[in-house]
């Protein structure tokens, strides 16, 4: 989003940076990628705040490899590493944040940035991290960048001690402040379910979730199967690579659609709706429950509903603390009515 601030949230480990690279070579190219078009190449800007150039450098290199991208897209990546850019309220005096403010906006001016990426955002201020007050002025400074510089912006943030999970914009440590400036908040967690994970078991997988979008629907979820690549010169560096979801999958069930979930399995269990009714409701109230199916047509939604429900209880045992059963089949009885046949959760 040109002349607006994305987060990127996620615990240590997760694959932020990964992420944050593959994205920036995708930009770079003008490639989709990671369920994210990409209309046109733009120039980026990566400013790495932790690693070195050289090795930025190298994890790029191994990234455009992986997506096939041609090598000479590193050209159109101009990394910031090796520097001290401090924005926001400074600690103890020292050069006035306008400075860097300014020496970004000239880098974007002489390159033509369409995208810069400042990982990790703790590393470019000296602000009390919990203060609104400090954190909204370095957010402010990151505004004037995006807005001056007609450029999008993205930064990769830690994750808190918040019991959030995925597709959670509470994940995000530090003041609330900065989710309040962003326009766009996306998660980054590790991805244990076993029943998509059937291609390679034994691998590491993390789940992309959008938590928070101002400007468009949240859309779907992503799975990805953390992978190496060896080098030329035979050094081995990590990328991702997009697994598909299966169906009951491709949405996130997040702490906020379970409460609804959870109420929809007791109302059918004591026949206060049918679940057909009950579809149409979910529908209506929230789409992104219901992929693939339109207004138009939505013969399909009580089967989804019902995948849904039983997902929920499946995964989330708590769900079941209201009703701990869900419906296996679904038949018209021979009054015509809807009859339900109800079986105990595994476990």
């Amino acid at each position: 989003m040109t002349e607006a601030i994305s987060l990127l949230v996620g615990a240590p480990g997760s694959g932020k940076s990964t992420y944050a690279l593959h994205v920036a070579c995708a930009v770079a190219a003008g490639q989709d990628w990671g369920g994210q078009h990409v209309p046109i190449p733009r120039p980026t800007i990566y400013i790495s705040a932790e690693d070195s150039k050289m090795e930025t450098m190298r994890r790029l290199a191994a990234t455009t490899a992986h997506l096939g991208i041609p090598e000479n897209t590193l050209d159109n990546i101009h990394i910031v590493a090796g520097q001290t850019l401090r924005l926001g309220p400074r600690s103890g005096g020292g050069t006035p944040s306008q400075n860097m403010v300014h020496r970004i906006l000239a880098l974007i001016e002489k390159t033509g940035a369409g995208l810069v990426v400042i990982d990790p955002l703790i590393e470019v201020h000296d602000a009390d991290e919990n203060s609104n007050d400090a954190m909204g002025r370095v957010i402010a400074d990151i505004r004037r960048i995006a807005q001056i510089g007609n450029t999008a912006v993205l930064l990769i943030h830690h994750s808190g001690k918040s019991q959030g999970g995925a597709g959670d914009q509470n994940l995000s440590r530090g003041a609330s402040a900065i989710n309040g400036a962003v326009r766009a908040i996306a998660t980054l967690t590790h991805h244990t379910d076993e029943e998509t994970i059937t291609d390679n078991p034994g691998a590491e997988y993390v789940r992309f979730d959008i938590a928070k979008a101002n400007y468009s629907a949240k859309g779907k979820s992503s799975v990805f199967r953390k992978e190496t690549v060896e080098l030329p010169n035979g050094d081995t560096v990590g990328v991702l690579t997009e697994k598909a979801l299966s169906a009951t999958e491709d949405r996130s069930i997040r702490s906020y659609d379970l409460e609804q979930i959870s109420e929809a399995a007791a109302n059918i269990l004591t026949e206060k709706i049918s679940i057909n009714k009950l579809a149409a409701q979910a529908f209506a109230q929230n789409q992104e429950l219901f992929p693939g199916i339109s207004c138009s047509d939505q013969t399909r939604a009580p089967q989804r509903l019902r995948e849904l429900l039983k997902t929920a209880i499946r995964k989330h045992p708590t769900v079941g603390s209201k009703t701990m059963t869900i419906f296996d089949d679904v038949s018209a009885g021979p009054s015509g009515k809807t009859t339900f046949v109800d079986i105990a959760p595994p476990g």
